[in-house]
This record gives structure tokens, sequence and C-alpha cells, in this order.
């Protein structure tokens, strides 16, 4: 299954595994989402979106499914599913779960404390940092301090050097 990032920039599941998308608060992580679901078949995807909105057309969940046999699990807003002030291990068990089972994941998120991210770190060969408030920020993500300009995203897919940029105004 082809995705497609925009601005000429295309993967598969197979090439990237799974996904991380991070950014800031209007720094077009759900726009990118909506783009990669539309380089998608519809069925056997999961969106679970805590915020309940920009998703007309598709069936959404609050929370992770315990059950679920589709192929794709696409979670925009992972930083509402932590519980405040206790342990993320519940949510961090979810992920490992689901992809024990094989089913593909994207996840997009705002930052994440050093602890969870390591934690979690292995599951997302592929990672995408949108604008993000400070360069540290962009290290954890991308592995490498790098300033992330507005309206635009940065790209490393899994087992490759290089750094892809797209600029966010043209999804």
């Amino acid at each position: 299954m082809e995705l497609n990032f925009g601005c000429g920039v295309k993967t598969t599941f197979e090439n990237s595994g799974n996904i991380l998308i991070s950014g800031t608060t209007g720094s077009g992580k759900t726009y990118l989402l909506q783009r990669l679901i539309s380089s998608m078949p519809k069925s056997g995807i999961c969106i679970v979106n805590p915020k309940r909105n920009d998703y007309a057309g598709y069936t959404t969940f609050a929370d992770i499914p315990e059950v679920y046999d589709g192929e794709i699990v696409i979670i925009d807003g992972f930083e509402c599913l932590l519980p405040p002030h206790k342990s993320n291990d519940s949510a961090i068990y979810d992920l490992y779960n689901i992809a024990r089972r094989n089913i593909r994941i994207i996840l997009a998120t705002q930052y994440m404390k050093q602890s969870l991210f390591d934690k979690i770190d292995v599951l997302f060969p592929t990672k995408i940092c949108m604008h993000v408030s400070d360069s540290q920020h962009a290290k954890q993500i991308l592995g490498k301090k790098i300033c992330v300009p507005e309206y635009e995203a940065i790209i490393r897919i899994k087992n490759s050097s290089e750094i892809i940029h797209i600029d966010t105004r043209k999804f």
C-alpha cells in the first residue's frame, strides 16, 4: 500500500514501518494524517481520535479499542490518551499489543516526555517532525538538533540517514 505524504514524497508501510508524527498545536499533524488516509483503502482503518472531530465518514474511537482486526490504527492526539499524573504504562502496552498483532500504527502527538519517548521509540522507525517549539524537541524525534520552520515537515524514513523536507502549505 502506497502512502502519499504530498509534494511527491511517497513510500509504503513495508519501507517505512510504523510512523510517528510530532508537532505543536496547529502544525498540520491532522492534515497530514488526512492526506495519508486519503491514499489508503477505506476498509481496515481504525481511527483513534480523543477529540472526536476531523474525520467525517470514518468510524472513530475515543480510546484504543481492545479488540481490532483491521490493518491500520491511526491515533490522532496520543497525548490526550495519557492519564495526567499517572503511569502511562497502559497506553504503552496498548501500542505494543497492536504492533505484536502486525497492525500498522500511525501516531500523531504533541511533545512527550523523554522517558515516554524512549519506551515507544523502537515501535516507530519512520518519524515526521512538524513545526515544534524548539530544536531539542526535533532532536528527540529525528535524532539531531534541527530547526523546523513553520509550514514545514521533516521526514526521516526507516533505516535512512536522508532527511526529507516538505512544505506543509502544499497539503
